[in-house]
């Protein structure tokens, strides 16, 4: 029988997984906080300021899964490690998607030389809706 193998915190390869980490973490929370200080300004209203917080949220449980697979293994630990990194990237595709499609509905229905009725479910809500519904 094999011998089970753990990481250590103190591998060379551990150590820069977690640097990277880190420092994505703090990129992340960086971004975050400037989008939180600008909230009401056009550019961040502008890129869907919802979605855009989704993704952080998302590459921020991307970042934090770094740590779960490090951690020695216990029940907790490996939970984590087998949910995390699918969420964040559910987070995260499930918004980039939401954004792609509207952004192809606004230039389809700016093709049309007359504008009938409104785009339906182009409000914050629906496109929040439509990313959660994704991650599903």
């Amino acid at each position: 029988m094999n011998e089970i193998k753990i990481l250590s915190w103190t591998d060379g390869v551990v150590v820069v997984a977690l640097v990277v980490a880190s420092l994505g973490l703090a990129a992340t929370s960086g971004v975050t906080a400037v989008f939180w200080k600008h909230n009401d300004t056009p550019v961040v209203k502008a890129s869907t300021r919802e979605l855009s917080y989704i993704i952080l949220i998302g590459l921020g449980l991307a970042y934090a899964a770094t740590f779960a697979l490090v951690a020695k293994p216990t029940p907790t630990a490996c939970g984590a490690a087998s949910i995390l990194p699918g969420v964040a990237f559910a987070f995260v595709y499930g918004a980039l998607v939401t954004k792609t499609n509207r952004i192809a509905r606004i230039l389809a229905g700016s093709k049309k030389k007359i504008i009938t009725r409104k785009l339906r479910f182009m409000s914050a809500t629906a496109q929040v809706l439509y990313s959660f519904v994704l991650k599903l």
